[in-house]
């Protein structure tokens, strides 16, 4: 009961059920999800009823395969217009903080359950200047989480307290390191990998719009 994380004692919790048999399905060698029957009956399956599932598994795999990667193409596509359009939002910024704002607002909640920028003062110090966060009475546990955070700590991902979790993405425009964004949860949340990258997207916008928008101000 391996694939995907499958639990068989978690599915059976609560229900009736008292034995299960779990079939793959797969398309040209490669896993692409599992077919699940229950029985009310322990031991409710012979090895004959198990193999005609497989045998259905194998009629309806090509079919599932499609489905998930029609999924997967329309998450793509939802994930482009949303960098796009916040592409936008920062574009029609001429403000260095109100860009910083825009940032966490487009990052939390939709990436993240919060997140905090810093930038680097005159020294390269990190140095807190904004935290988002979901749950407005959670925004001061965060920012004494991350206020006093060494840019060595900021460098890799890192733990931001016995709460927290948190990766930190630098922002970087014209080839200079000016700040972190860093994007977190709950203690032990992970980032899904396709939103780490759609943050990174953001970040870089972002360094991009506020470095411009530094210029625009002298």
């Amino acid at each position: 009961f391996g694939w995907f994380g499958f639990n068989a004692g978690s599915t059976l919790a609560g229900t009736d059920l008292r034995s299960l048999v779990v079939v793959p399905l797969v398309v040209e060698g490669l896993l692409v999800g599992a077919m699940v029957a229950g029985s009310a009956v322990a031991n409710g399956f012979s090895a004959d009823q198990a193999a005609e599932l497989q045998r259905f598994a194998d009629t309806v795999a090509l079919t599932a395969d499609r489905a998930r990667l029609q999924a997967s193409e329309r998450e793509r596509r939802g994930w482009l217009s949303y960098i796009a359009d916040a592409g936008d939002l920062l574009a029609g910024s001429l403000d260095q903080d109100m860009t910083m704002a825009i940032t966490g607002q487009i990052v939390v909640p939709r990436l993240a359950q919060w997140c905090a920028i810093h930038l680097l003062d005159e020294r390269g110090k990190p140095v807190l200047q904004q935290v988002w966060h979901e749950d407005e009475k959670e925004l001061q546990a965060v920012r004494e989480a991350v206020a006093g955070l060494t840019r060595e700590e900021l460098a890799e991902p890192y733990p931001a307290g016995p709460r927290y979790s948190a990766t930190s993405i630098p922002l970087v425009a014209r080839g200079r390191q000016i700040g972190y964004l860093t994007v977190g949860g709950s203690r032990g949340s992970m980032l899904r990998s396709e939103f780490f990258l759609v943050a990174e997207s953001i970040a870089r916008r972002a360094a991009l719009m506020r470095s411009m928008a530094r210029l625009r101000s002298y």
